[in-house]
């Protein structure tokens, strides 16, 4: 994701990163604290605004946690 932002959002990446709550406009990956590896190969991530569930087949799904939306499938 790093590898994106740098080359398309013309914002450079701060290192440390910005402070929560105080954004820099680039996407940010989930914290690893928030991801979790399933048995079943599939994987699990939180961030502030969704939920991103990646199956084992590779299909992912991200989900708004407010409105429950799924915005993105494949």
């Amino acid at each position: 994701m790093d590898e994106v932002e740098d080359a398309m959002s013309g914002i450079p990446k701060k290192t440390p990163p910005p402070a929560p709550g105080m954004p820099d406009r680039r996407m940010c990956p989930p914290l690893d604290d928030f991801v979790t590896k399933n048995p079943d190969g599939s994987i699990s991530a939180i961030t502030k605004n969704h939920r991103i569930d990646i199956r084992a087949d590779g299909s992912t799904r991200i989900i708004n946690k407010r409105t429950g939306t799924v915005e993105f499938q494949n």
